[in-house]
């Protein structure tokens, strides 16, 4: 193969290459790793017709920014929501211990879920606050 044609396959090869990595930057956003930890937790806020409502939940992943969970109760883009997590014992140096973030819905996702109508991604807000299990302060 002459050298002409030669540099002109290795630069398309190249091309091709940054492109599937461009993709695939592309479709992967995220700045944080998740981790798929299925943690029981609680969430709580109002629903976008005005109604407050409190909901069983386990938290599906979960990254310094933000968390995915599944509900039921109806969110909407843009809903305020508190979640309070429970800390594994092993993970609280043997104390019962439950963490309460704030945060806001930045996406909903349909779920095949049974009993669950939508998956929740929720961005926190930087606040958050370590409180004992037993609910004291």
């Amino acid at each position: 193969m002459p050298p002409s044609v030669r540099k002109k396959t290795q630069a398309s090869g190249a091309k091709k290459k940054r492109g599937r990595a461009a993709r695939a930057k592309k479709a992967e956003r995220r700045r944080e790793w998740r981790l798929a930890l299925p943690l029981p937790a609680r969430v709580e806020g109002r629903l976008p017709w005005g109604p407050e409502f409190k909901e069983d939940a386990t938290v599906e992943n979960i990254s310094s920014k933000g968390a995915f969970f599944c509900l039921d109760s109806g969110l909407s883009v843009g809903s305020k929501v508190n979640i309070i997590i429970d800390i594994p014992e092993q993970a609280g140096g043997g104390r019962k211990l439950k963490l309460r973030l704030g945060g806001i819905t930045v996406r909903l996702e349909e779920t095949g879920k049974q009993g669950k109508r939508q998956g929740v991604a929720v961005r926190f807000k930087k606040d958050y606050k370590l409180i004992p299990a037993d609910g004291s302060d």
